[in-house]
């Protein structure tokens, strides 16, 4: 390597992928330790590594704070519509349990298997994929925990809450990189969280920082949610603004229709009452197939044509669904997705197909024109502005209004999915421009607003964290 020492005092290695770029860097041989993992020598967190060893606490393990460690289910259980939550990867976060979509086991199944029962106060950590987020088990509801998840319960004189905080340090994420198996599906198992590196302050110390972090939270919690009332009420006075009578929501799920109301559609789902009373209310203010007002663009992308070694890719999980941005990826076109094939263009609106009633769609601007987005979008292209303004459509595709209908066109279970052919029929309102205008106008302040609350929550919550760190290393500020 041209201009580096031939001398053995030097280890190379190349580090990981960093937006699309290798990186190379030099480490001491007498550095490098226990392990040559890449990711581990990469400066952040080798660097945060060699910190840790300077706290001003002892530093003990993770094993000496617990008294139970262990993970949960291994193997395929079948799964109930309406049974006793397992808890997974996906409901653990870092705000807490979230059961919004999680897999079920019959109550038979759950008493059967008493080892990877959850109790109030449990600490849940993630230990597949997504390492090291923690959540407190808040509740005496009974659970049992899947096979990706570990069950944290404290000795006495130690503070799960802290531990918690910890992990989602630098110094946790550093020592958790270290640790894991695997880079493509990066996991630990539960001998290698116990042994993991912690400081260990007194337990009233422990329960200081906790506290402390714990109130930063809430204040950040407080303003996510004001900025989330900010957009959830949008919808609201879109209905008034469209002149929608508001009418109280009929949650059958038992009911009856007629045969001739039947159509291609079979599935009980289609029919419910709710779904038929806004569509019927949808038609009472105008509205149009969304199939009649935009076309959809099939232009592929061919990676033998790509002049480049890489290309910008846009997954569904790219999307901001809270602001309706997307975030494109540097990828290696020698390593595209399949998936990856549809080109988009300036002024695109794309929409998730799978899951579609979440709102992962986006405007596609001049910088993100020519970039690649997965076949889970349908891509609209052509709009008919004689009718409605890109900008409004956008506004209304992402409201309840549409979203709810996406939803009700959409088949399968724990993972919708809808066709572009059915999103063509989605209601689509149609009111004056002076209509639309107002809509979008409202959007973009209640949007710029909710931005700046979400901007000034998760500052405020990134200080409080280096604090944390700090207090760690004995820089109290």
């Amino acid at each position: 390597m041209e201009g580096v020492s031939g001398e053995s005092s030097g280890f190379f290695r190349v580090g990981p992928a960093e937006q699309g770029k290798a990186t190379c860097f030099a480490v001491r041989r007498g550095d490098i330790r226990a392990t040559a993992n890449a990711y581990v020598l990469f400066s952040e967190h080798f660097g945060d590594l060699k910190r840790l060893s300077l706290c001003r606490y002892r530093l003990g393990t993770v094993g000496e704070m617990l008294a139970v460690v262990q993970d949960g289910l291994h193997g395929v259980r079948r799964y109930v519509s309406d049974g006793v939550p397992l808890l997974g990867v996906g409901n653990i976060t870092e705000d807490g349990i979230d059961l919004t979509e999680v897999n079920r086991i019959t109550p038979e199944e759950h008493a059967r298997l008493a080892a990877s029962h959850v109790r109030r106060g449990d600490l849940l950590v993630t230990i597949t994929g997504r390492l090291g987020t923690a959540a407190i088990y808040p509740s005496d509801a009974p659970a049992n925990l899947s096979a990706h998840v570990a069950l944290c319960r404290a000795k006495p004189g130690y503070e799960l809450l802290y531990l918690k905080y910890y992990l989602a340090s630098r110094f946790g994420a550093a020592s958790l990189t270290r640790a894991q198996i695997g880079s493509t599906h990066p996991h630990i198992n539960v001998r290698r969280l116990a042994e993991l590196p912690i400081p260990l302050p007194g337990q009233n110390k422990q329960k200081e920082l906790a506290a402390a972090m714990e109130s930063a939270r809430e204040a950040r919690r407080t303003r996510l949610t004001e900025a989330d009332s900010l957009l959830n009420g949008l919808d609201g006075f879109m209905q008034h603004a469209l002149g929608a009578v508001p009418v109280e929501k009929d949650g059958r799920k038992v009911f009856a229709i007629t045969q001739a109301k039947i159509g291609a559609r079979l599935d009980p789902h289609f029919y419910l009452p709710a779904f038929a009373q806004k569509s019927s209310s949808l038609k009472t203010i105008g509205s149009e197939q969304l199939g009649d007002i935009v076309t959809f663009s099939n232009e592929v992308w061919n990676p033998e044509l790509h002049d480049g070694a890489t290309f910008r890719y846009i997954e569904i999980s790219a999307i901001n669904l809270n602001t309706g941005e997307a975030i494109a990826e540097d990828v290696p076109v020698a390593h595209a997705p399949n998936r990856a094939r549809m080109l988009l263009r300036d002024k695109d609106i794309i929409v998730s197909l799978t899951r579609p009633h979440h709102g992962a769609i986006a405007r596609i601007n001049a910088s993100l024109a020519g970039s690649v987005a997965s076949t889970g979008f349908a891509v609209i292209r052509e709009v008919d502005e004689s009718k409605v303004s890109r900008d409004y459509l956008w506004c209304i595709l992402r409201s309840r209004l549409c979203l709810d209908q996406m939803l009700q066109r959409a088949s399968g279970g724990n993972y919708p999915a809808i066709t572009e052919a059915e999103l063509s029929k989605v209601l689509v309102p149609v009111p004056e421009f002076a209509v639309q205008k107002q809509i979008t106008t409202e959007a973009q302040r209640r949007g710029e607003d909710a931005l700046q609350l979400r901007t000034g929550a998760e500052t405020e919550w990134r200080n409080v964290q280096r604090w944390f760190e700090d207090q760690l290393l004995g820089q109290a500020k």
